[in-house]
């Protein structure tokens, strides 16, 4: 599989939960045989971030 952006965070939902990943990238992606959701929030600092959730098909 080839990743076209970088990934600054990889965050794994726990080995009883495998269905859910969390990533946090600097652009938006698609893996394939998969939906994404992303989330926006702003951190303690004010700073606004995205996380992308990915469901595994």
């Amino acid at each position: 599989m080839e990743v076209l952006h970088e990934i600054t965070n990889l965050v794994l939902s726990p080995p009883e939960e495998d269905k859910y990943t969390a990533i946090r990238t600097r652009a938006p992606f698609r893996l394939p045989g998969s939906e994404n959701k992303d989330t926006s929030f702003r951190d303690r600092t004010g700073r606004e971030e995205t996380i992308t959730t990915t469901t595994r098909n």
